[in-house]
Order: C-alpha cells, then sequence, then structure tokens
C-alpha cells in the first residue's frame, strides 16, 4: 500500500487505500477462524489428556491404597495400627494446606 505522504490525496488514492483495508481485513478474519479452529482442537486434546492422566493417578493411587493395605493386614497388627494412625494424621495435615 503506498503511503501519501507529499502526495495529494485523489479519489482513486483513497479508493486503493480502502481496497487494500479491505483485502487486509479479509486475510485477518481468515486467520482469525483458524487460530479459532485451533484453540478449538488445543481444548478438546487438552481435556483427552486431562482424562487420561487422571486416569492414571487414580490407577496409581488405587494400587498404592491395596499393596500398602494388604501389606500392613500381613505385619504385626500392633505396628500396623501406628502406621495407619500416622497416615491418617499426615493426610488431615496435607489436606487442610
Amino acid at each position: 500500500m503506498k503511503t501519501l505522504q507529499n502526495q495529494p490525496a485523489t479519489p482513486e488514492s483513497v479508493w486503493a487505500m480502502f481496497q487494500e483495508i479491505g483485502r487486509k481485513q479479509e486475510e485477518t478474519d481468515r486467520r482469525m477462524k483458524e487460530t479459532d479452529r485451533q484453540m478449538q482442537e488445543t481444548d478438546r486434546r487438552m481435556k483427552e489428556l486431562q482424562k487420561t492422566v487422571g486416569g492414571w493417578a487414580n490407577n496409581h493411587g488405587t494400587f498404592a491404597e491395596e499393596y500398602f493395605l494388604i501389606r500392613l493386614k500381613t505385619v504385626n497388627k500392633t505396628f500396623s495400627v501406628k502406621i495407619l494412625t500416622k497416615l491418617k494424621k499426615i493426610s488431615k495435615v496435607l489436606i487442610r494446606e
């Protein structure tokens, strides 16, 4: 697009500028639509990833709970009660923070 510095503005030059602005606006609109589409795709992928990672975390947590509960049942009962009592206290502190 030519600038009008040091040139008189004619109807043709003004019209040419408006046409150029219109073309640039169309390009901007096209790019914005593409960006919106990409953002929607990213949002969809993030939701899928959250489900996957959440599933892994739940599986690991369930496995750890089962493992420790089974181990604690097979160990000395007094020792198991002491450990479970400490774990309950620790979990209450962590939940408050």
